[in-house]
């Protein structure tokens, strides 16, 4: 056969140059590969080789001939090739050997093909080898390394590779990997995070903040005892202390799902998410500037009034006021649900239990203190939280080596991204959404929030209260800062966070214990857990008060006031239902974080179920009202019913149809060691001899993903 394209080539001239190389020909037993600049050349190629194979009684099998024109060389009218009386089709894409060649002269192709095949692989073996509970875990390793890696990386020497396909092999390898070897170690697994439970000393604080908060109301309600009327109630007669007004505000807004959800978010998904910090800025210029001033100086309790004063319509502020309750609750239940989640990784109370105890707590002094107990438990809460926040951040710092450390580790497992710039509405997060959510969290948080505005109301000058929205935007940065931290705290490939974040039982659970587990880690260390607990679990105190005044303040001032018999009655009776009403949002909030429990991590629920009454809509309505004054009534309404029936369409379509979960980054289990088993090493053995491989192979020896046990099972 040499002997034939010898003669081929001396005839046709044929070859293609790489460099000061060419290449004229490859022969793997009877097929043959002829390269040639131009079809004409190629055509004589083939002709030659027909010549001369003839005499010697070989035969060229033109239904299996085929050609390939790499680059633009061809006009795309061309689909054949005439030669020897014969037609030759032209393809695109030709398997040859077992991997595809692709005209374009790129691995994409063949990079995703060959996933898919590996994909493929693992769902045959997933019942009789993954799932066996006979084969043990390194037997299952050897078999992933035998039979999938060698189909995932076959012909890969041949590859040319961006990040983007090096990412995919990644993403691949790590995911498949960690099935592989996790599955096995459900039993252990259990073991160690048991390790990381509550001692008598956490359980003694834990305890003591409950009682001091349930003080601070008793407090609260025995001094003005004798006082009792409706404004000390809900705004606390308008002569509240500005610094602890500024803490509560704060508090009732960076929550249990600020801190667990937001780091969460970001460690599945990345930094993107942090650009919503800038957009604060620009909304908050808007509330300071354009909306706090009517609103303060109205001297309203409910922001519906506004609404009713502004449009001349009653209805549209009774609608107004129940979408603010129906967001209301929805949020209540989630911030109860968030930080019951983080307690029950690092207690022995069941999720249900936390959501009971803090419920009944947080129900207790909401009811008898009203908002005075309300912003005092914010200020001790807020504190607790800034210094949980803070001690995560700093503990684990030191233990990883530093802040340059940190972000070294973010960058290397894909987690740093600021300028998105894709303006795709697909996306899951960009620059400009991202900057565009930002300044509408804040319209929506500071401008027509209830609960923000009757602590803007409780303070006794205007001034005062735009320098509470001041502290607001500058403790909200920070906060925003540290949980991003955080979250490549947590990226970091520490033991029992990656082994239980990547474990079928812990994906069972939700991904919103990310943040727990990474103080487990801490608590592997001498220190004191309940700062770091803090951080989450007593935000909800302070959420679930806020949104329990503000709740029964709505209803009060909104449905039960204007009405005959109710607005005869005395302050002293107006208190005592408006404490009815508090101690009802209570009880109902815990049946709503039982509910939440059950549909995703947090961050999505928060921002994808509470769509359905978002204050987006109701914001409409309150902006339309200062900018557009020729707007009437019937056109505000049907603005707003619109927007909410598109609104509602969308959520409940999603959760109906079933919108689909955007590709999380690569995770990985790398140097995870299980008690009861071996420790995984990324170095090949002193005696193991591996042929050279692509960058890729490379990447996957340094990343940990692929292990070897002994020489004699390796990647080759």
């Amino acid at each position: 056969m040499d002997w034939v394209l010898d003669k081929v080539v001396d005839q046709s001239d044929c070859g293609a140059s790489v460099g000061n190389t060419k290449i004229t020909d490859l022969v793997f037993a009877d097929d043959a590969v002829i390269f040639a600049e131009s079809l004409e050349v190629l055509v004589m190629a083939l002709e030659a080789l027909h010549e001369e194979a003839k005499p010697l009684g070989l035969e060229v099998s033109w239904l299996k001939t085929l050609v390939q024109v790499f680059g633009d060389l061809l006009d795309e009218a061309v689909q054949s090739v005439h030669a020897c009386g014969e037609d030759i089709e032209i393809l695109e894409s030709f398997t040859y050997l077992g991997s595809a060649v692709h005209n374009d002269g790129g691995s994409r192709q063949e990079v995703l093909r060959r996933i898919g095949i590996a994909h493929g692989v693992m769902d045959s073996l997933s019942g009789s080898i993954w799932r066996c509970r006979y084969l043990c875990r390194r037997t299952k390793i050897r078999i992933f390394k035998s039979l999938v890696i060698p189909v995932l990386l076959y012909g890969c020497e041949t590859w040319t590779l961006n990040s983007d396909l090096k990412r995919r092999i990644n993403a691949f390898a790590v995911t498949e990997m960690a099935t592989v070897a996790a599955i096995s170690l459900e039993e252990s697994l259990m073991e160690d995070l048991d390790a990381y439970k509550f001692k008598t000393a956490d359980w003694v604080v834990f305890v003591l903040m409950l009682v001091v908060s349930v003080l601070i109301g008793v407090v609260s309600a025995l001094r003005d005892r004798k006082k009792a009327t409706i404004q000390d109630y809900l705004i606390g007669g308008g002569n509240m202390p500005p610094l602890a007004v500024a803490l509560s505000l704060m508090g009732g807004w960076i929550s249990a799902i600020s801190i667990l959800g937001n780091p969460t978010e970001i460690y599945f998904y990345g930094t993107q998410l942090s650009i919503a910090l800038i957009g604060c800025i620009p909304g908050a210029i808007v509330v300071n500037k354009l909306m706090l001033p009517i609103f303060y100086n109205l001297k309203i309790v409910s922001l519906s009034e506004y609404l009713e004063l502004r449009y001349h319509s009653t209805v549209l502020r009774k609608v107004g006021s129940f979408v603010s309750l129906l967001n209301l609750f929805l949020r209540m239940g989630m911030c109860l649900y968030a930080p019951s989640l983080a307690l029950s990784t690092v207690t022995s109370l069941s999720t249900f239990a936390s959501m009971a105890i803090m419920g009944a707590i947080v129900t207790f002094y909401t009811t008898i203190g009203g908002v005075k107990a309300v912003v005092y438990t914010d200020v001790l809460q807020t504190l607790l939280m800034f210094g949980g926040v803070l001690a995560v951040v700093v503990m684990c710092c030191i233990e990883l080596g530093g802040i340059g450390k940190v972000w070294a580790i973010a960058e290397r497992g894909d987690r740093l991204e600021f300028f998105n710039m894709n303006p795709s509405i697909y996306e899951r997060h960009t620059f400009l959404s991202t900057l565009c959510m930002g300044f509408a969290f804040i319209i929506n948080t500071l401008g027509i929030s209830q609960s923000s505005y009757q602590r803007f109301a409780s303070v006794s000058t205007f001034k005062t209260a735009t320098g509470c929205i001041d502290s607001f935007i500058s403790s909200w940065l920070d906060c925003g800062v540290c949980g991003s931290y955080s979250s490549s705290l947590v990226w970091s490939p520490t033991p029992p966070t990656a082994r239980a974040i990547l474990s079928p039982q812990a994906r069972s659970k939700n991904p919103g214990q990310i943040l727990p587990f990474l103080v487990k880690i801490a608590r592997s260390h001498p220190r004191p857990v309940w700062p770091l607990c803090g951080g989450g679990v007593w935000r909800v105190l302070s959420t679930l008060s806020s949104c329990g005044n503000s709740a029964a303040c709505m209803v009060w001032e909104d449905f039960l006031k204007p009405l005959p018999f109710f607005s005869k009655l005395s302050d002293k009776s107006a208190t005592l239902v408006v404490k009815i009403l508090s101690s009802f949002t209570g009880v109902l909030s815990v049946v709503l974080g039982l509910v939440m429990g059950s549909l995703g991590n947090i961050f999505h629920v928060l921002f994808s179920l509470p769509q359905l009454p978002k204050r987006d809509r109701f914001s409409g309505l309150f902006l339309t009202g200062i900018l557009l004054p020729w707007v009437n009534a019937k056109g505000a309404f049907i603005g707003f019913l619109a927007a909410l029936t598109f609104n509602v369409w969308m959520v409940v379509g999603n959760f109906v149809t079933g919108g689909g979960s955007p590709a999380r980054l690569p995770l990985s289990v790398a140097g995870c060691a299980s008690p009861r088993t071996q420790h995984w090493t990324s170095s090949p053995p002193p005696n193991s001899t591996l042929p050279p491989r692509p960058d890729i192979a490379a990447q996957l020896w340094d990343d940990e993903v692929i292990t070897q046990p002994d020489s004699k099972h390796n990647l080759a």
